[in-house]
């Protein structure tokens, strides 16, 4: 039982390592084109027009 079980955990580390490993550069990956977006102007001006109309509703 010991001899299986030393092998299995060797790889349940490795496999949690790696996956690890790229689950950050995808959450990198996702986080750039999000900021690269927000940070667009045609998205900055859309904000602006959602704002302004905000703040007029709210004033009504």
């Amino acid at each position: 039982m010991r001899s299986r079980l030393v092998p299995m955990v060797l790889v349940a580390l490795a496999a949690y390592v790696l996956g690890a490993r790229a689950g950050q550069e995808r959450y990198e990956a996702i986080r750039r084109m999000a900021t690269r977006g927000w940070n667009d102007p045609r998205t900055q001006k859309s904000r602006m027009k959602a704002r302004r109309a905000q703040l007029k509703t709210a004033r009504s």
